[in-house]
């Protein structure tokens, strides 16, 4: 059996391992999140110009255009979801 000190040692040497390893994966984790924050960022900034184009394109408001998009996307899903259902995917 490992004399006190020695096992001590070991716990203590454990424990810190541990804690490094969480300060580690907070950190990445920190920025996974800001990466992710930052590409949202961008998608969103892509789609609200998509939106004015195809709005300039069909000469309808901004307001219109989002409206026309949010019915098209409800549709989608709707069939993308009975598709699902009948194929039981």
């Amino acid at each position: 059996m490992p004399n006190k000190n020695t096992q001590e040692y070991w716990e203590e040497r454990g424990r810190k391992a541990i804690e490094n390893e969480l300060k580690r994966d907070k950190t990445k984790a920190e920025e996974i999140e800001r990466i992710l924050n930052m590409m949202i960022k961008r998608i969103e900034k892509e789609i609200n110009a998509f939106i004015v184009k195809y709005g300039d394109f069909a000469g309808v408001t901004l307001q219109e255009a989002q409206k026309i998009i949010d019915e098209f996307d409800v549709k989608a899903f709707q069939e993308e979801a009975k598709r699902l259902v009948e194929n039981k995917d």
